[in-house]
């Protein structure tokens, strides 16, 4: 899982309180970046044929490409563990363990 916030001195950019999971049009666009992407950088997030088997159903695994704020299955997720500014964040939740951090956050970013 890799965590994304995008801060301009001390206002963090993806929240607003008025729209969707209270997150701003710049947090959606980051998202929608991840998953029109998504495909381009999955061999490096996902490098090894183990990495495939844990996307099964039902184990909470990120098996659908949409971004969502309680759905566990979901590859992009928003948190909601509080409603601070200062925390709202987007879960990148396809990277495996297995994946080369030097060369999989570069390209996520």
């Amino acid at each position: 899982m890799f965590n994304q916030s995008l801060w301009k001195g001390d206002t963090n950019k993806f929240f607003d309180a008025k729209r969707y999971g209270m997150v701003s049009q710049l947090c959606k666009y980051t998202s929608a970046a991840c998953s029109t992407t998504h495909r381009l950088y999955w061999h490096l997030c996902a490098p090894t044929t183990n990495s495939y088997r844990r996307l099964v159903p039902g184990y909470e695994a990120p098996i659908n490409l949409v971004y969502s704020q309680r759905n566990r299955s979901a590859s992009i997720r928003i948190p909601l563990y509080s409603k601070s500014a200062k925390s709202k964040r987007i879960e990148y939740r396809c990277p495996d363990a297995s994946c080369n951090p030097y060369l999989a956050f570069p390209a996520m970013l």
